[in-house]
C-alpha cells in the first residue's frame, strides 16, 4: 500500500545535515516525520566583489544572458519564480543550493554571452564547483539542489570536462530518484507549477545522463518504462503556467 501523499510542496525533501538540526532519515522504509523524509519515506571572483549596485547590475546582465540564450532550450528553471527569488521579492531557499544554482545560472549566462571562453567563464565555473563541493549537497536533497546539478553538469561538458559532467548527473539522478521525480503523484495536492517544474527537471536530466551515457559507451542506469511514470511537461511559456495559477 503507498504511502500518503505530503502536505506541502517539499514535503519529499530530504535532509541528513546534522547541522540543520532536522530530524530525517531519507531512507524509503524508515519515516521519522512526514516532512524532511526521503522519497516514501517519513562569488562571485574578485572581480565581481565591487560595490551591491554595480555587482547587481552585472549578475543582471549575465542572469538576462541565460534566460535569452540558454533557457529557451533548456527550461528547468522557472523564470519569473527565479528572478523574483533573486530580488528578493519571494523568499529564496534557505539551503546552500540556491547559491549554487545562483552561482551556476550565472557561469552559463556568461559563457552564452560570447563564442570564446574568457576569464570570467572560468572563475564562475570555478566558484559553482567550490559551492559544489560543499559537503551539505551531499546531505540534502531538494529540486534546486538538483536543478543546478544538471545545469552545472552541462556546463562541465561545454568547458571539455565530460567526466566531471558525467559525475554531476549521477549525484543528481539519484537525488531526483530520492524525491520521486520519476513518479507521478495524484494525491500530492501541490500546485501546477511545481508539478511541472519537478516534470521539467525529469525529463531534463533523463535526456542529458541517457545522451553522456550513450556517448561515453557506458550503461543507462536510470530506470526503465515500467518503474516511472512522470508525465511529459507542457508546451508553454513560463509565464502561461502563472496564468493557470490565478
Amino acid at each position: 500500500m503507498p504511502d500518503t501523499a505530503p502536505s506541502g510542496a517539499q514535503g519529499y525533501d530530504w535532509t541528513e545535515d546534522t547541522t540543520l538540526d532536522l530530524l530525517a532519515d531519507g531512507m524509503a522504509a524508515l519515516r521519522v516525520e512526514p516532512t524532511g523524509a526521503g522519497y516514501l519515506g517519513a562569488f562571485l571572483s574578485n572581480k565581481l566583489r565591487v560595490k551591491s549596485e554595480a555587482r547587481v547590475q552585472i549578475e543582471t546582465k549575465l542572469i538576462d544572458a541565460y534566460f535569452e540564450n540558454y533557457h529557451p532550450v533548456y527550461p528547468f528553471v522557472h523564470e519569473p519564480t527565479f528572478r523574483a527569488q533573486y530580488h528578493e521579492i519571494l523568499p529564496r531557499p534557505v539551503s546552500a543550493s540556491w547559491k549554487l544554482l545562483l552561482s551556476t545560472v550565472l557561469a552559463l549566462g556568461s559563457w552564452s554571452s560570447g563564442q570564446t571562453q574568457t576569464e570570467l567563464d572560468e572563475q564562475l565555473y570555478r566558484r559553482s564547483i567550490s559551492l559544489g563541493e560543499d559537503e551539505s549537497i551531499f546531505e540534502v536533497a531538494n529540486l534546486t539542489t538538483i536543478q543546478a546539478l544538471v545545469l552545472l553538469s552541462n556546463l562541465a561538458q561545454k568547458r571539455n570536462r565530460p567526466n566531471t559532467g558525467w559525475n554531476m548527473l549521477g549525484l543528481a539522478t539519484r537525488m531526483a530518484l530520492s524525491l520521486g521525480l520519476h513518479r507521478e503523484h495524484p494525491s500530492w495536492n501541490v500546485g501546477i507549477l511545481h508539478q511541472e517544474m519537478r516534470r521539467r527537471v525529469w525529463w531534463g536530466l533523463f535526456l542529458f545522463d541517457s545522451g553522456a551515457s550513450t556517448t561515453f559507451g557506458r550503461p543507462i542506469l536510470l530506470p526503465d518504462q515500467n518503474s516511472m511514470d512522470t508525465c511529459h511537461i507542457l508546451n508553454i511559456d513560463d509565464e502561461v503556467i502563472l496564468h493557470h495559477l490565478k
